[in-house]
């Protein structure tokens, strides 16, 4: 920056990306890019800046010396090596931060190396990450008895044309016809829960496959 032209401690650029010592009016360095690479991963991860104001002054501020909030808050399914990039690039003391770009792409290709060959596994149980399994084909039970209870209110029908079946076997035949119409709830109820958990496995690998990518 050309003295001449700006005051000693004068504040330029882009807050939002804006590392810590240029907000203090400092020489930006190359630890600065490396600063604002992370709110770049930060934001590329979870959608959002990590340090958010309509106020200038105030986003500046936090530039300064507000704590990197941990991305893993939005993402909880972020890799662990994935988290520390970010959060070292974020580091105020430019000091603590990488030293340049060539130790930052070596930590990158580690954490790559430790990755699955498919998106990695969001580690929310032992059991690998595949396919959902196809919703549960119609159970012929229900199909079964809910035509034998037709059937058996149809021959209580032919056999007591006036309505006036026993009464245990109109009892029997009402608690016939409730019981296939419970099954035949509960067996929507679990087609639509099954489509429901492919849809939220569906999310989740085209989540890890973009967390993948841009992480590559």
């Amino acid at each position: 920056r050309d003295p001449r032209l700006a005051p000693k401690g004068a504040v330029f650029g882009t807050p939002e990306y804006m590392a810590p010592e240029q907000a203090r009016g400092e020489d930006a360095q190359a630890s600065s890019d490396l600063y604002a690479l992370g709110i770049l991963f930060y934001e590329m991860v979870t959608g959002r800046l990590p340090f958010r104001s309509s106020d200038r002054d105030e986003l500046l501020e936090m530039q300064r010396t507000a704590p990197a909030p941990d991305p893993r808050k939005l993402r909880p399914e972020l890799p662990e090596g994935a988290r520390a990039i970010i959060l070292k690039l974020l580091e105020k003391d430019s000091a603590k931060r990488f030293r340049d770009g060539h130790h930052l792409l070596e930590e990158l290709k580690s954490v790559q190396r430790a990755l699955p060959s498919t998106p990695w596994d969001l580690r929310m149980s032992e059991a690998p990450v595949g396919p959902p399994p196809p919703p549960p084909a119609p159970t012929p039970g229900v199909v079964e008895w809910s035509r034998r209870a037709a059937n058996f209110l149809r021959a209580t029908a032919r056999a007591y044309p006036n309505g006036r079946a026993p009464e245990k076997v109109q009892q029997s035949a009402d608690r016939m016809w409730e019981l296939a119409a419970r099954a035949s709830r509960l067996e929507g109820e679990l087609a639509s829960h099954s489509r429901k958990l492919e849809a939220i496995e569906k999310r989740g690998r085209a989540l890890r496959a973009e967390i993948g990518r841009k992480v590559e």
